[in-house]
């Protein structure tokens, strides 16, 4: 009975967890599916957000957007964002980040990145964000922040996953069209 009851429940979730369609996004070379009932801002000051309208200040989020700094791979930002990140943090006096894991990835699309885990030094089991780095057609470096602080397993699962599975980069339209 109690496997039943499960199956039905991860069943009624299931919408929840859906794929919407692909969301492209010109400015940055790529689409991405949103997961159903999620919507997204315009470029913001800091990058195009994708959202769950449900989550409370937008705390449940994806952010695209080009990093600072000139790196020639992947694993040479996540190095100079981190530098940056901290750099600033120390400035305000708040609570410095650490990298919690980094390896490489692949997208299903077969886009090869880097993945950085950030959290804050002294909280070592907190989820902060996973900054996810791919090199575009374009040669520019894209960074997907996937916003995880307080998500459970779960939740941090399903979003890296919408990374890994839907990403893809749009091809570049030449000057002749």
């Amino acid at each position: 009975m109690n496997a039943l009851r499960t199956i039905l429940l991860l069943l009624a979730m299931l919408p929840a967890f859906a794929m919407g369609q692909p969301f492209t996004i010109p400015q940055y070379d790529l689409s991405i599916d949103l997961p159903t009932g999620w919507i997204h801002d315009e470029e913001d000051q800091f990058g195009f957000v994708l959202y769950d309208p449900k989550s409370l200040g937008k705390k449940r989020k994806i952010r695209v957007h080009y990093p600072p700094g000139k790196a020639s791979s992947p694993q040479e930002q996540v190095q100079i964002t981190f530098e940056l990140i901290n750099n600033g943090r120390k400035e305000r006096g708040q609570p410095l980040e650490r990298i919690q894991y980094e390896r490489k990835v692949s997208t299903k699309s077969g886009i090869e990145g880097y993945l950085a885990s950030h959290g804050f030094e002294g909280e070592p089991d907190r989820g902060y964000i996973n900054h996810y780095y791919f090199k575009s057609p374009s040669g520019r470096i894209v960074c997907i922040c996937v916003y995880l602080s307080g998500a459970t397993k779960d939740e941090e699962s399903r979003l890296d996953n919408i990374i890994l599975n839907s990403l893809a980069f749009i091809p570049i339209k030449s000057k002749n069209g």
